[in-house]
Order: C-alpha cells, then sequence, then structure tokens
C-alpha cells in the first residue's frame, strides 16, 4: 500500500516577505503519493475513484473541500487587494520606490545582493525622510494579513509577527543604528524563519483538511454500501414475494372442464 503525505500546501495568497516589493507567488496545494519506486502526485481534496452519488442523486462536495474553495477565494481576493494597493502606493511615491529599491534586497534574485549585504552605509537625512514617508504609507502588507486572519489565523500570525519585527529592524535603521548591510542581513534571516514558518502551518492545515476530507469520503462510502446492500435485500424480497405471489394465484386459479362426444365415447379435459 502507498502512503500519503502532505507535502506542502500554500493558498493562493502573496506571501512577499521583501518589503511589500517582491511577491512570491507559488500557490499551490499538492500531496505526494509514495509507492515503491513510483512516485505519483495528486491534488489534494481530489475525489477517489467516482464521486459518491447519494440518495438525492447529488455529488456533494465534501466539507474539507468546500473549506479549501473558502479559503482560496480569500486568498485571490486578498492577493488582488494587495496588488492595487501596491500599484497605488507605487504611483504615489515614485521616487522614494526608487530609493527603496537602490538600498535593500528586493528578492532572492536581486542582480545586487552581495553589494546590499555588505554595505556600511547608514541613513542620510534626506534619504531618511524619504524612508519615512514610504514606511508611514499604507501599509499593503499589513491590510492583506487583516483579510486572511479569519480564514488562516495561524499563517495571518506568522506574517504579523514578521510585520512587527520588520518595523522595529526600520526603526533602528532609520535611528542609524544599523547600516543598509546590516539591515539587509537581519531581514534576510527573519525572512528564512518566516518561510519555514509558514511552510509548517501549512503543512498542518494540509493535514486538517486531508482527514477531514478522507473521514467524510469514508463516511459517504459506508452510507452507499449499506444503501446498496439495504436495496439488494429489498430487491431479492421482492423477487420472492412476487413469485409467491404467482405461485398462489397459479394454486388457486379456477379450473376449466371441456368434454367431447365421439360416437358414444365422451372425453373430458380440466386445464
Amino acid at each position: 500500500m502507498g502512503e500519503n503525505r502532505v507535502v506542502l500546501l500554500e493558498l493562493n495568497v502573496v506571501a512577499n516577505y521583501y518589503e511589500d516589493i517582491e511577491g512570491i507567488d507559488k500557490m499551490f496545494v499538492i500531496f505526494q503519493h509514495h509507492n515503491s519506486n513510483d512516485k505519483i502526485h495528486v491534488m489534494l481534496l481530489a475525489c477517489t475513484a467516482l464521486s459518491l452519488f447519494l440518495l438525492s442523486g447529488c455529488a456533494v462536495k465534501t466539507t474539507a473541500q468546500s473549506t479549501f474553495e473558502a479559503l482560496k477565494a480569500t486568498g485571490d481576493f486578498a492577493r488582488e487587494k494587495q496588488k492595487r494597493c501596491e500599484d497605488e502606493n507605487n504611483k504615489k511615491y515614485p521616487d522614494e520606490i526608487a530609493l527603496f529599491e537602490q538600498k535593500f534586497i528586493l528578492s532572492d534574485q536581486d542582480p545586487r545582493r552581495i553589494e546590499k549585504l555588505m554595505s556600511s552605509e547608514v541613513v542620510t537625512p534626506a534619504n531618511r525622510a524619504a524612508f519615512l514617508r514610504l514606511f508611514s504609507a499604507r501599509s499593503c502588507y499589513r491590510e492583506m494579513i487583516s483579510d486572511i486572519r479569519g480564514a488562516s489565523p495561524q499563517i495571518a500570525q506568522v506574517r504579523e509577527s514578521f510585520a512587527n519585527k520588520r518595523d522595529d529592524l526600520r526603526v533602528l535603521l532609520l535611528e542609524e543604528r544599523i547600516t543598509f548591510g546590516q539591515y539587509n542581513k537581519s531581514l534576510v534571516e527573519m525572512i528564512t524563519l518566516a518561510r519555514q514558518q509558514e511552510q509548517s502551518a501549512w503543512e498542518l492545515q494540509a493535514r486538517g483538511l486531508n482527514s477531514m476530507h478522507q473521514n467524510e469520503m469514508n463516511q459517504r462510502a459506508a452510507a452507499w454500501a449499506a444503501f446498496s446492500e439495504s436495496m439488494a435485500a429489498a430487491a431479492q424480497q421482492n423477487a420472492q414475494a412476487l413469485q409467491q405471489m404467482q405461485n398462489s394465484l397459479q394454486q388457486s386459479r379456477p379450473l376449466q372442464t371441456n368434454c367431447y362426444k365421439a360416437g358414444i365415447t365422451i372425453s373430458c379435459t380440466t386445464y
């Protein structure tokens, strides 16, 4: 028998830890099926062999499937809202964003990553004012956290903790107590930790949904088996009753006798 193991679940919510500039878009739900030397990937919440049609004649989604769809809808909404918010900020603060991109690491693929990690620069009065305007602007990231809190409280907690620690780091930078390089190094470490915490939270949520789904599918299978068995028993009883009725009618039906005279001989037949 193969063993189903949750590999990773990331709902469709932008997990952009890089200062609300670069989004991390790895949104998928996946299970890994291990069977000897074969590995088959199947989607979470996929129906097992055939959809179970219950007495109503309809294929009904499981609670886990409905929950997942609600989580995805919430994530899609939060993602689009955050993107619109970031687009508005980019238009409102083009100079500040340009300065931001010069000093901070924006993604794992930042071409100036090493240079930014080694920077010994500190904030100047001029760029301090620019950063203050940008940091005080509408926080798209915190709005996203608020939007997903009801659906994914564990994920929201991880992201809120990250946002708070990032704000503390920003204060140290603006107070000239750390350099841009020190800020970037600390931020990368915070991002790595937050990603690990999120992955654990996603996996826990996936296991819960999968367990809920499998339990309900097992209950449906048992109900369908019991229903099928009862229908088969009823059909057998009906067949037996019909046969008994036919036998009874055969035995109790009225008899008819026909007689024929041939010369002085009379022949009679009863049926």
